[in-house]
């Protein structure tokens, strides 16, 4: 397990980080799709990814992070949210704390260079797993879509 002092800075500082996640995602022209979705609702969800992050690196529970974000992708897929917007988002997020995580851990000793480069590490898994999880989910929607489609065509 990871020291409990990364998980906690990150918490100390989750409303400022969430607040320029959300900015970046509702401004940039590869996440146009989200342009329309209230600030708080993109905070809302930004929030879950860091609770769902947290639990993750604390617990190593990859079974709950499966489930979670398989429907998660479902559920975007039926917004309407196209697969790239989705996957900027969450590469803004993940770039987001990245560079948080650079900026305040400044390691004195070895050993907690070694702890630091270990989270980065780690928290760079959570998101590949979140990318496969998502993308899974949301192919999962659109092949039920489609058979659906197919099953039943216009006249």
């Amino acid at each position: 397990m990871l020291p409990k002092k990364f998980t906690e800075l990150m918490t100390i500082h989750a409303d400022r980080i969430v607040a320029h996640i959300a900015a970046a995602i509702r401004e940039n022209p590869r996440t146009s799709h989200y342009h329309s979705i209230p600030a708080p609702e993109i905070k809302k969800r930004i929030m879950g990814i860091f609770k769902n992050m947290e639990h993750y690196l604390e617990e190593g529970d990859i079974e709950a992070i499966y489930e979670l974000y398989r429907r998660f992708g479902r559920t975007r897929y039926y917004e309407g949210i196209p697969l790239p917007d989705l996957m900027y988002a969450f590469t803004l997020v993940k770039h987001h704390i990245r560079e948080f995580i650079k900026t305040h851990m400044l390691s004195d000793t070895a050993l907690q260079l070694h702890h630091e480069l270990q989270f980065l590490e780690r928290t760079s898994i959570f998101f590949d797993d979140v990318f496969y999880y998502t993308i899974s989910g949301y192919q999962e929607a659109l092949l039920e879509e489609a058979h659906k489609r197919a099953q039943h065509p216009i006249d």
